[in-house]
Order: structure tokens, then sequence, then C-alpha cells
């Protein structure tokens, strides 16, 4: 209680610094478009439409009083397009059932009418792949150049994230992605919660050679994806790539990710690496080394595979070893309610900061 207290303070003095104020109560959503997962810092404060359609997310009210907001609802005008499981107190569970334009409104004890936001829902045409690993080292050079035929180990994963376009808009929300795969391979959507709402598919190759993926929006298929699986003898080469040191202050978490290719250069995925740093092993197997940035320190980093190895120099003293394939407070199905009641509590609890001191 102390330190929501003191959090709560510090938001204050912050909001009241930058102007803000809470004129008239809005809505805004748990879609967050900045990859990160900074909990405290919690999604952008807006309405993040056009959605996809099948996604779920949360409505929740904003620059209105913990006393008012207690009696505020939240419905939709149109339940075709999006439908609304209203919990009270201005917080609501969203839908996207159809296509079209909705009207989002809030309404006070009496069912007065105090805020109404026009969103749109939309079919995507198209679905994006994002590999994990480059996407946590913020080196968007190392995405593959062909996203329609991925290469993964035989007995390894991939992960990547998916956004759904319709057109050349970009569409929110999760909850909207189904897989279909062919014998040889397994292709299992997943899904981010707690303030990086975020869509994910994980590869895994069950066999050698070509298999059909197929990815689905709303039940509509988007996407078509060749998953190749390949064999240990097809590694030809494994490279180290880090974030960037410099600018970076002391303690910040930095990672650097390990990265198979084939004799043409193409990424092979699911591959794991025994780390050791400075020549001491390092527990665990994944294609992820963490560590915090430490002025002056200088190790020497490596992860093996095999025969293959790859070196580089960080700015620490000690690490972990973690894997792409962790995608933070995720689930394989539709309801987070996997998370229990300590996750729960704290999704609450941020949310309730968020709601009463928006950023401006």
């Amino acid at each position: 209680m102390n330190f929501r207290h003191s959090l709560v303070g510090a938001l204050l003095i912050l909001c009241m610094a930058l102007g803000a104020g809470c004129d008239g109560v809005r809505l805004a959503d748990s879609v967050d478009l900045e990859l990160n997962f900074l909990l405290l810092e919690g999604p952008s404060d807006e309405l993040h439409s056009p959605y996809v359609a099948g996604a779920d997310f949360s409505v929740y009210t904003i620059n209105v009083s913990e006393e008012e907001e207690a009696l505020l609802s939240i419905d939709a005008s149109d339940a075709t397009v999006m439908q609304v499981e209203s919990r009270g107190g201005g917080l609501a569970s969203m839908t996207a059932v159809g296509v079209g334009s909705v009207d989002m409104i809030v309404r006070d004890e009496t069912s007065q009418e105090v805020h109404r936001a026009t969103v749109e829902v939309m079919q995507p045409d198209e679905a994006t792949l994002a590999a994990h690993g480059p996407l946590l080292v913020r080196r968007p050079e190392l995405q593959p150049q062909r996203t329609d035929e991925l290469r993964v180990l035989v007995g390894g994963a991939g992960t990547f994230l998916v956004e759904w376009f319709a057109g050349d808009t970009r569409l929110s929300g999760h909850g909207a992605l189904t897989a279909e795969s062919d014998t040889g391979v397994a292709a299992i959507p997943r899904r981010t919660f707690l303030f990086e709402d975020r869509e994910w598919v994980t590869f895994r190759a069950d066999a050698p050679g070509a298999h059909e993926v197929r990815l689905f929006a709303n039940g509509s298929l988007t996407r078509t994806i060749t998953v190749i699986g390949v064999t240990e003898d097809e590694v030809d080469d494994v490279r180290l790539h880090g974030m960037d040191e410099t600018n970076v202050g002391e303690g910040t978490p930095l990672v650097v990710y390990a990265q198979a290719y084939g004799a043409d250069d193409v990424p092979i995925y699911g591959v794991e690496y025994a780390w050791d740093l400075d020549g001491r092993a390092e527990a665990g197997l994944g294609d992820l080394f963490r560590y915090d940035y430490v002025p002056g320190a200088s190790a020497e980093l490596c992860a093996r595979h095999g025969s293959l190895e790859a070196i580089t120099t960080i700015s620490a003293t000690e690490g972990y070893v973690d894997s792409s394939n962790s995608v933070g407070c995720s689930a394989g199905g539709a309801d987070p309610a996997w998370m229990g009641a300590p996750l729960i509590a704290l999704a609450l609890s941020l949310l309730w900061v968020r709601r009463r001191f928006p950023r401006s």
C-alpha cells in the first residue's frame, strides 16, 4: 500500500508538472503499440481504432474521479460489431465480432450518456510476421527477408509476432488468430497480456521437409506459410547480435541474441545454445543472454551449438540464459485466467494507476 501511495503521489506531481487535467471522461484501451514489457508505463491513453475482427481487449474510463468512475458503465451501439461485457466501474471487456463502425458509450448511474467514441472493426487481408529475437535486440535488419518460407530446426521452435493489416492500415487487438498446419509441423497461437497485448505464433518443426501452415483471422484464411524443417547438418554458422551499449545507463537491461544460419545465409530458427561468460558456464540452453549494463566492465560472451560457436564482448559481470520462445505473460489460448490471482491483482493495480493518472 505504501508503494502504491508513493507511486501515485509521484505520478500526480508529474501530471501537475505537465499540465495534465481531468476535465472530461474519455476512453482508453489495453492496446500497447510499443513492445517494451514495462508494466508501469502501461498502454497509451487512447483508443487504437481500427480493431481486427475477432479481437478482444479491455476498455476503461480515464480523466474522471474515483467516486464518479464507480458509477459509470460502458456499452456499444451495435452488438453485431462489438460485444461488451461490462464489469461496471468504468471498465469493460470488448470483443470485435463483426465488421463496421460502432460507438462505445459511457453512461452514468442514471443511464445518461456522458461520452461517446466511434471506432472501426475491419477484417484483415494480410498478416505480417516478425521474429521475436530481432525484436528484443531492436535490430530490424535481422528480420528474415522472406516470411512466406521459414526454416526451423527439427525438434526446435521459433516464435514470431503477428500483426494484422487491411491494405496499409494496421489493425489493433489480439485474440483473432487461429492456425492449421500439415503433419510434420505445429503452429501454436499465443497471446501476451499485462499491457503487452500481442498476437504470437510459435512454429515447431517435428519432421524434415516443407510443411504448410495456414493462419486465420476471425476464421478467415489470411496467410499461408511454408515451414521447412531442417536437420543439424544444415546449420552452417552461428552469430551473436547484441543491443547497442552506447548512451545507456548503469543497470540498463540488455540482450544478446544468437542466430543460426544455413550455408546460403538464410536464418534457421529453433536452435538452442550453451553459453559461457568469461569461461564460466551459464545454466540452461536458449538463444538469448540477458545482462545488466555495467560501465567499464568487459566480459567475453560465447554461445555454442555443437561444433559451432560465436563470441562477443559485453559490458557485464553476470547474466542469465533465456529463450525468444518466452514471450512474457502469455497463454496459448484465449482465456488469461491462468495468470492467477496475484498477476490479476497486479494488473488491476497498475490499471488503477493508469486510469487515475493518464499520460498526457
